[in-house]
């Protein structure tokens, strides 16, 4: 609690000492109201009372040593330099300080581990976006317990002129993220351009044997940032740095905690071994428009136990260790058997029979069963790997409506449906005994989910796994296709676009090996054509037929759950002609046979071609135009991972009106290297103007030499899209 002792009057300002918890401060305050008061900085600092503690706790007996002490923030305690932006700020907000200290206790005869953060963030922007992403705070909870997980939070928003707000209870907000995870979230309070956020708080760790990563990079630069493990003597963690820039220092201590003193008959506790590793001026992960982060992206460091006991003994850690644990925890094989999924088998091998036969409609069979998993129940959209616990005949045989029309009590089946629905994994088995049930061979892979990068085979952990997708074959055909049947709008094949050419685990009955999942099917596909008429007055009229492809047409499909064709058509194709209307719209929905759809209409596009006296100028690219490039950076030094191949095509033919013709076109290119394609044509043939453009990026991943060409690339299409065909007539 805050004591305040008045000394004396200076003005309208009462002088006041207060203590705080690490110094005596002298500030100079308004009259406090509320949780808001305002106060005049020093010359060095700007110091406010302590910040009220949110769900407190007592605190354990700290360890102090000189590298603990120089990296420690005080909350509320800002040096003046913090509030010093750079002249060009690029990033619309800078993390000043971040600090992470992993310490170990036992409690209720378990062994915990305690997260301390700290973090200190200076706003630069007024883009309100940026201020709500800057100044939100996530902190993931397991709903599998109960107990309290985060203590002893705290934070403060200070302004240049001392102005300050705490963050309060009414801030924060528990919600449910999945079926296993809670996410208390709050926004830091009156966050404006040039403000300085500090927050601090403790999570709770029950899980010891693997610590999550622990990242010092971020999308923004980092000013500082330590991660500190303080190890007691009966437990040791293998480490694995990732440090891309070589920023960070690591040192390593032992340190006597006792204050027994030093006399050869008395019992003293072993001292405990301190790993200190402390990096300055990291600079920005390098994240791209459309880019998921690669495994060397950020920088960042990973625990896993080595040793555990008294006295220590070494652990075995190998994917062996983990492909048991995999067999434990989810056992796809004894989920998806006879014994356990036989209704699920069953209604397989029916939806097999009563489907199109012969090899080449494997796939819209495959695809009836992904349908009919969807319509007898909702899956959730995070991914998992752990199934529900329920066995899949209860769960086939007491769906809610079953239950409701049986007069049966709910089963702890219709539980699991109610609410948020299955489990992605659940419903990934539930296919896999389905497919099995109608002839098909199965294999699960285990994969990261992308947004983590890529698994990291020489670290093995179970926690490198988020997603199951599947590997199915037809052994009448031998041909093979991967599926992820949890995705309501998956297809065959169809995995989602942050898994393409990432490495997986493939689970057998016995063994286990490695592959990456690739398909040419893998990509997105626009291809836009326009048969058309230039009047002297600017405007275009023609027939347009645009074919979406793969993850292109999965998309589209998804927003037209929400929006009506009509308009989603507009918004999605004519966006850039506000004035524009179209009629005779024909829409084609192949996406389950071929993976596309096609919209064909009648278009009228007004002022089109800006006139001059005897000139006219018209775009260069009528469709597919990009106004900006989603590779900025010049350079890159760790490679970007894009989510899938891409290939955009665009051609159109446009008859001119009589007697005009090309004083000027753009210039036809090509650009061409490993994994991109560029290539842009253009001519008069007769009294049409005949042109086309083709841009395919054939990988997913691309080097740090490779990257210039790639945005090279990307630069010739926004050119291109600016470019202007100039007309003239006699």
């Amino acid at each position: 609690m805050q004591n305040w002792v008045k000394v004396g009057l200076c003005g309208s300002w009462i002088i006041l000492f207060f203590f705080t918890h690490d110094s005596l401060v002298l500030a100079q305050v308004s009259q406090p109201s509320g949780e808001e008061s305002s106060q005049r900085p020093s010359q060095r600092s700007i110091m406010v009372p302590k910040p009220p503690v949110l769900f407190p706790e007592t605190d354990q007996n700290r360890v102090s040593t000189t590298l603990l002490d120089d990296t420690k923030m005080t909350v509320g305690v800002i040096p003046r330099a913090a509030f010093e932006r750079p002249d060009s700020a690029v990033y619309p907000y800078e993390i000043l300080h971040h600090r992470q200290v992993i310490t170990f206790e036992i409690i209720d005869e378990r062994i915990v581990a305690r997260l301390h953060v700290q973090k200190r963030l200076r706003l630069q922007t007024q883009d309100p976006q940026a201020l709500l992403d800057a100044s939100l705070v996530a902190i993931p909870l397991s709903r599998e317990r109960e107990d309290i997980q985060v203590v002893n939070l705290s934070g403060v928003t200070v302004a240049a002129n001392g102005t300050y707000t705490y963050l309060g209870l009414d801030d924060i907000r528990q919600s449910q993220f999945s079926k296993d995870l809670d996410v208390l979230e709050f926004v830091m309070p009156n966050v404006t351009d040039g403000v300085v956020m500090d927050v601090q708080y403790e999570r709770i760790l029950r899980r010891v044997d693997e610590l999550p990563d622990v990242s010092f990079s971020d999308r923004v630069p980092v000013h500082q940032a330590s991660v500190h493990l303080i190890s007691p003597n009966y437990i040791r963690y293998q480490t694995k740095l990732q440090d891309p820039y070589n920023r960070i220092r690591l040192a390593s201590e032992v340190v006597d905690t006792s204050s027994v003193i030093q006399v050869f008959s008395m019992d003293r506790p072993d001292p405990v071994r301190i790993d200190h590793w402390i990096g300055r001026t990291i600079p920005a992960e390098e994240f791209d428009y459309l880019s998921i982060p690669s495994p060397d992206e950020g920088t960042a460091i990973r625990f896993m136990m080595g040793e555990f006991g008294i006295p220590r003994q070494p652990l075995e850690n190998s994917w062996e260790v983990v492909e048991a644990q995999l067999r434990r925890l989810v056992d796809p094989f004894e989920r998806s058997s006879e014994s356990q999924a036989s209704l699920w088998r069953a209604l397989g091998a029916e939806i097999e029979q009563n489907s199109p036969q012969g090899n080449s409609n494997a796939p819209q069979r495959l695809h009836a069963m992904i349908d009919t998993l969807h319509r007898m129940v909702t899956v959730q959209s995070t991914p998992s790997i752990v199934p529900d616990d329920v066995e899949l005949n209860e769960l086939f045989a007491s769906t809610q409506a079953q239950d409701e029309a049986q007069g049966r009590a709910p089963s702890q089946a219709s539980a699991v449906l109610d609410s948020v629905g299955l489990r992605a994994s659940t419903a990934t088995l539930a296919f896999m005994a389905m497919a099995e049930g109608a002839g098909y061979r199965v294999t699960p892979h285990f994969m990261n989910d992308g947004r983590f990068g890529d698994i990291d085979q020489e670290f093995p952990s179970l926690q490198a796994f988020r997603t199951i997708v599947l590997s199915v074959e037809d052994p009448r055909s031998t041909q093979q296709w991967w599926i992820q049947p949890s995705d309501p709008f998956a297809r065959v094949p169809f995995v989602d676009a942050s898994l393409v050419e990432r490495t997986a685990l493939a689970l057998y009955p016995n063994g286990f090996g490695w592959t990456s999942v690739e398909s040419e099917e893998f990509a997105y596909g626009s291809t836009f054509t326009l048969d058309g008429r230039l009047t002297q007055g600017g405007e275009v009229a023609g027939e347009v037929m645009i074919e979406l492809e793969g993850y292109a047409a999965k998309e589209f499909l998804e927003r037209l759950e929400t929006q009506p064709l009509e308009s989603l058509v507009r918004r999605t194709f004519l966006d850039r002609y506000p004035t524009s209307s179209y009629t005779s719209l024909q829409f084609t929905n192949r996406y389950v046979e071929s993976g596309s759809i096609i919209a064909q209409f009648d278009v009228i596009l007004p002022d089109v071609g800006i006139q001059f006296v005897d000139q006219m100028d018209i775009p260069a690219m009528i469709f597919g135009a990009l106004e900006e490039s989603p590779y900025q950076a010049e350079s890159r030094k760790t490679s970007i991972y894009v989510r899938a191949k891409e290939r955009v095509t665009v051609g159109f033919q446009l008859k001119l009106p009589q007697n005009w013709s090309i004083a000027q076109s753009p210039i036809p290119l090509t650009l061409q290297a490993d994994g991109v394609r560029f290539e842009a044509n253009a001519a008069q043939s007769g009294s049409s103007i005949i042109a086309s453009f083709d841009l395919e990026r054939s990988k997913s991943s691309f080097a740090p030499e490779a990257y210039p060409i790639l945005r090279q690339a990307f630069q010739q299409w926004v050119l291109l899209s600016q470019a202007r065909w100039t007309l003239s007539t006699p």
